[in-house]
């Protein structure tokens, strides 16, 4: 089954096409190198995942002990666009104390996504501030510990073997078009019309106008290819579009922030969100608040080209 990212190239709406072959490559290099690969759109939308072990993962473990999740997503959003302004990829150290990558992948000259290959250690040390928060949340030290060593350790040369075999794939992907980029479908439409009008009030009805497509079309389509109704579609997107305003913006008000996402009642929002996410927004900007004022990435000495 073919994957669709959606993407936007010299001010055109566009989509990746994924087949199988990617899917199988990506699932293949995680398991084999233990790492997470994971692919994201220029919206910095987390898209396709290789194989992962979620068993007493650490990334797992200190997003929802420590509730670090929005710290996670403000870092992918500045190191993408870090690595997009460099024109190159790079290698850092996480706020958790692993090692990942940002590898922008281009298409005819076109960036047309991005690649983090992720959690693996370059060091036998956890981060003191982790180490910290985990002690002071009432946790035991062994069970971070354990869970931190499991991740693999490399040294900087296995790291240029793993990059390049990286590239090399993605390469050979590319050139026979098993990543390529197409004019959208019926879905990818609808995605588009919501993007582009997000904060503002969307009815079926109003989407079925724009594509030129009847709403039982759309329906039954979004049912069949993604599993969801239009209705929790809708919901995905703006909360969606709530958290990155507030990851740009840590300051902006809540309610600001969730007219821009097309909610004008902040009482109907918060309940909808917490119900959804498991937080209130409130929470939500609050760590992403304290995520900004710490800018805690620290790149490695040099990147690995």
């Amino acid at each position: 089954m073919l994957l669709l990212l959606y993407t936007t190239l010299m001010d055109q709406r566009k989509y990746l096409v994924f087949n199988p072959a990617v899917q199988k490559f990506v699932e293949s290099y995680s398991y084999c190198f233990n790492v997470k690969v994971t692919f994201f759109s220029l919206e910095i939308e987390e898209l396709l995942v290789g194989l992962h072990s979620l068993d007493d993962d650490y990334c797992t473990l200190i997003q929802d002990k420590l509730h670090l999740r929005y710290r996670c997503m403000q870092q992918d959003r500045m190191i993408c666009q870090q690595s997009k302004d460099d024109g190159q990829h790079l290698v850092y150290t996480c706020h958790g104390g692993l090692t990942e990558a940002v590898i922008p992948i281009e298409i005819a000259g076109s960036l047309v996504c991005y690649a983090l290959i992720g959690q693996f250690r370059t060091s036998e040390t956890l981060e003191p501030s982790i180490v910290r928060s985990w002690l002071q949340s009432g946790f035991e030290l062994a069970i971070l510990e354990e869970a931190f060593f499991k991740r693999p350790l490399y040294d900087t040369p296995m790291l240029e073997k793993m990059f390049e075999l990286f590239k090399v794939s993605i390469g050979l992907l590319i050139e026979t078009e098993s990543l390529r980029v197409r004019q959208p479908d019926l879905i990818e439409k609808v995605l588009m019309y919501l993007d582009t009008n997000i904060g503002e009030s969307i009815t079926l009805a109003d989407v079925s106008k724009a594509v030129h497509r009847s709403p039982s079309s759309i329906t039954h389509t979004l049912q069949a290819k993604m599993g969801c109704s239009f209705q929790q579609l809708l919901i995905n997107k703006r909360l969606a579009t709530f958290e990155h305003a507030i990851l740009r913006d840590p300051g902006l008000q809540i309610q600001e922030a969730a007219r821009r996402a097309g909610y004008q009642d902040p009482l109907y929002f918060s309940r909808l969100y917490k119900k959804n996410r498991g937080q209130t927004p409130s929470e939500f900007q609050a760590f992403a608040e304290v995520s900004a004022k710490e800018q805690h990435v620290r790149y490695l000495s040099s990147p690995i080209s």
